[in-house]
């Protein structure tokens, strides 16, 4: 994780940085310093973060998620957490 941190903040150009439930097994204050961390690369970087952690939720600008529909059919849903909601979400 540190690793690929360090690689954020010297290149944050290259390739989109993503994290699949890093946080998943961390303690409450552990999870903080990570959110912290989050916090401070978003001036620089977009990240995507797979989570269900709601805290990290939280600190998001924007949540995607996909879910079954009574029909069966898949649908993906969107939500702006700050600033207005996004173009094409469907509820």
């Amino acid at each position: 994780m540190n690793l690929r941190q360090c690689n954020i903040r010297v290149d944050p150009v290259k390739g989109l940085p993503e994290h699949d439930e890093v946080e998943a097994a961390l303690d409450d204050v552990n999870l903080h310093r990570l959110l912290g961390l989050f916090e401070q690369l978003r001036a620089q970087s977009q990240l995507i973060i797979i989570t269900h952690q709601k805290p990290t939720m939280e600190v998001a600008d924007a949540l995607y998620g996909v879910t079954m529909r009574d029909d069966g059919i898949t649908a993906v849903i969107s939500q702006r957490m700050r600033g207005q909601e996004l173009v094409g979400a469907t509820n």
